[in-house]
């Protein structure tokens, strides 16, 4: 029996139909998993940041910290100001 006109127009909705779904739950799909990924990499680049900066700060104290106890040491006190 062939297809009609009708039979025709009807398949095609249906095809027509059946990709706006697809479409839309990939589409949604693809959102959500980029959303994912977008929220690992800001919470890893946070994390970074602040290893970085703890890092750096802790080198800056070993540093200064010796430096200023040398300083300290070697630190002659002032005589009073005479002058007013």
């Amino acid at each position: 029996m062939p297809l009609t006109d009708e039979d025709l127009t009807r398949i095609a909705a249906l095809i027509a139909e059946s990709e706006v779904r697809i479409t839309t739950l990939l589409t949604s799909r693809f959102e959500g998993r980029l959303d994912a990924v977008e929220t690992r990499i800001n919470d890893r680049t946070a994390q970074a940041i602040e290893d970085s900066t703890t890092k750096l700060l802790t080198a800056f104290h070993k540093w200064a910290s010796p430096t200023d106890q040398k300083l300290r040491t070697n630190a002659k006190p002032c005589a009073p100001s005479t002058s007013r």
